[in-house]
């Protein structure tokens, strides 16, 4: 049977913790409120560092995009109320027409024959430029 007694010897000597609140616990003497303003600072650190990460991922990543694979191009939006709008839409070589609003999205018509064929290159122009200019 083992004794509490046996199992620590007398000429080792024991530490407690401390309570102070200036001081560590293992005596060094190192400052806790130096180590407080040390975490605040990290954390302040990782959140500058998160927040120009979310501010370039919005900035940069839309320029990312490759929009030359798009099959669907809004070539024209015209709002005519709360929430209301009009959409000229071109899906391959066809144009639509189509409205938006509250309740849903409707096709209103194939506008593709009003158009001459002028008008896809200059739509098409005005696209890349705007893509380059960002």
């Amino acid at each position: 049977m083992l004794s509490i007694a046996g199992a620590c010897p007398a000429s080792e000597p024991t530490t407690r913790p401390s309570l102070g609140f200036g001081r560590m616990s293992d005596g060094s003497g190192g400052d806790v409120t130096g180590l407080m303003w040390q975490m605040i600072a990290a954390t302040l650190v990782v959140l500058v560092v998160g927040a120009v990460a979310l501010f370039m991922l919005k900035r940069v990543l839309p320029k990312l995009k490759n929009v030359s694979h798009k099959r669907i191009c809004v070539l024209e939006t015209a709002y005519l109320g709360s929430r209301k709008a009009v959409h000229l839409l071109q899906v391959g070589s066809v144009k639509l027409l189509v409205a938006s609003g509250p309740e849903g999205i409707t096709k209103l018509d194939n506008v593709t024959s009003a158009f001459p064929q002028e008008y896809a290159d200059v739509a098409h122009r005005m696209e890349s430029e705007t893509e380059g200019s960002e």
